[in-house]
Parts: structure tokens; C-alpha cells; sequence
């Protein structure tokens, strides 16, 4: 058929075009566009831009401090603690470490303060997709879910390349592949390897096995579409500063936010679905 003329939501239209045989359509027939074709001396027409959906976050600040005494530092430093030189600079990386451990929780758990000013709080990834996720109302897992649901973002112009689970999940995943196809074995090592779970569209998703991932849920997500944005020059630093203290003492710093696009379907006045996460899987 041919478009000939619209007005509002109607159309009118002309059938068995370009030796296409004349066929009566019924009502809700869905039918493919394959474009507007453009006359010879066509001009500028109307602008059919959409505007901008905004997916705002907040900042989140994490920090720990370190105080030594005196004692401590000169009991590190004359060997009296085996394996630590110097107090506090194991004591500093002991801090580096937890605020890392803090990011990584953070980032998929955290919900999005009330305010914006102190203490506010990013929305992690289960913050933003928890809305539009598939609920699979504590039935079993299976390959297909997954498989279903990269087809649910491909179809609304994602791409996702992770999947993001705990431990139930990734050992679901695992399992799928005891038939042994995947064996690399050597002298060191035996048994299988499962990196990556490829769908049924022949797109490989990596696996990313998190333990703070819910235990009945897993995320397909886009990674080029996630991004621990830092704060301008304070993503991580120490402060630290000369006191009247019997010691020393100092501050381990982090200041970031999570920035993530095309969370929701247009349904629900998104701009596309490029993740997607699936609740209550058994």
C-alpha cells in the first residue's frame, strides 16, 4: 500500500501498488513502514527530533580514617609486628580496600537519596531497573529467559553485553554447559570454563559474577551505557593533616555517581530499553 494523504491519525491509502495483488486488511493489522519518500524538489520539512529524556543522579560520598598511636607506629617500625613495616600505610590500603568494597556494593544496591545536598546517596543499577524488571514469579530458570530478554533490548535498539548475577545464577548458567563441550583441560586444570553465555542470536554475554547481586536475580546490561562518573578531581584521595595527637591520623576519600542511560521502554516514557533485570528466579 501507499500513503496518500493523513490527517491526525487517519490515512488514507492506496492499495496493490507497484503490481502487489489488492487485499482486504483487517482491523489492527500491523503493517511494516519502510519510509517517507521525498519528491524531486522536496524542502525543508517539519522537524521530528525528540527531546531529550533526563536521567539524573545524585553524588555519593564514601570515606573511612585511620588513627595509629605513637606506640603503634614505633612497635611496626622496630619489627615488633611481623609482616607490617609500617602501621599505617597498612592500615591505609586495609581502608582503600573497603571503600572499594563499598563502591562495588554502591553501585548495585544503593537507592537514590531524598536530597540532593549532605549525605545524599546515588541509585545503583537495581535502583534504576528495578521499575520495568521482569518479574519470574519464583519459577525455575532456564537458557531461554535470557535469551528472551536480549531479544526484549535488541528489539528496542540495546545491545547488552553483560550479565551481571550472584552465585545461584552464574552456577545455573554453569551447569548448562556440563555436556562438556566447553572442556579445556591440561595438566593444571580440569573440568570447564564458562565465561560467557552465548544467546541465541549469537551474542555472547560476559559473565560478571558479583555477590552482591541478589540471589533470585540477574541483569543484562550494556556496559557502554554504564559509568561510574567521579567527581571532577575526588574520585580517590587522602587527607591528611598534622594534629596534637600521640599519632597519626588519616582519611580515605571517594566522591562519584553512577551514570546509566536508555533504562526503560518507551511504554513507559523511555527512550529504550539497553538493560533489562529479572526478579525471583529459582
Amino acid at each position: 500500500v501507499q500513503v496518500t494523504a493523513g490527517a491526525g491519525d487517519t490515512i488514507q491509502v492506496n492499495r496493490a501498488v507497484n503490481g502487489t495483488t489488492e487485499t482486504t486488511h483487517a482491523a489492527n493489522a500491523v503493517w511494516q513502514n519502510i519510509g517517507g519518500m521525498l519528491a524531486e524538489t522536496s524542502d525543508l520539512d517539519k522537524d521530528i527530533s525528540r527531546a531529550r529524556i533526563a536521567n539524573f543522579n545524585y553524588l555519593s560520598r564514601i570515606g573511612l580514617s585511620v588513627q595509629i598511636s605513637q606506640e603503634q607506629l614505633e612497635a611496626a617500625m622496630a619489627g615488633y609486628v611481623v609482616g607490617v613495616p609500617n602501621e599505617l600505610d597498612y592500615q591505609l590500603l586495609q581502608r582503600t580496600r573497603e571503600v572499594k568494597r563499598q563502591w562495588d556494593n554502591h553501585t548495585i544496591q544503593a537507592r537514590r537519596s531524598t536530597a540532593a545536598g549532605d549525605y545524599s546517596s546515588m541509585g545503583g543499577v537495581l535502583s534504576y531497573l528495578l521499575a520495568n524488571a521482569v518479574d519470574n514469579a519464583a519459577a525455575a530458570w532456564t537458557p531461554d529467559l535470557v535469551n528472551t530478554d536480549y531479544a526484549t533490548c535488541f528489539g528496542q535498539g540495546g545491545d547488552p553485553d553483560w550479565i551481571l548475577a550472584g552465585t545461584a545464577i552464574v552456577r545455573k548458567i554453569a551447569n548448562q554447559y556440563s555436556d562438556r563441550i566447553r572442556i579445556e583441560q591440561s595438566e593444571r586444570s580440569r573440568g570447564w570454563s564458562v565465561i560467557y553465555f552465548e544467546t541465541d542470536l549469537a551474542k555472547p554475554l560476559r559473565v560478571i559474577l558479583d555477590a552482591y547481586m541478589p540471589a533470585q536475580a540477574y541483569a543484562l546490561l550494556d556496559s557502554r551505557r554504564l559509568m561510574l562518573r567521579p567527581f571532577l578531581n575526588e574520585f580517590f584521595y587522602f587527607r591528611t593533616a598534622p594534629t596534637l595527637r600521640d599519632g597519626e591520623a588519616a582519611r580515605v576519600i571517594s566522591k562519584a555517581s553512577l551514570q546509566i542511560t536508555n533504562t526503560a521502554p518507551v511504554s513507559s516514557s523511555g527512550s529504550g530499553q539497553a538493560h533489562i533485570l529479572r526478579v525471583r528466579c529459582t
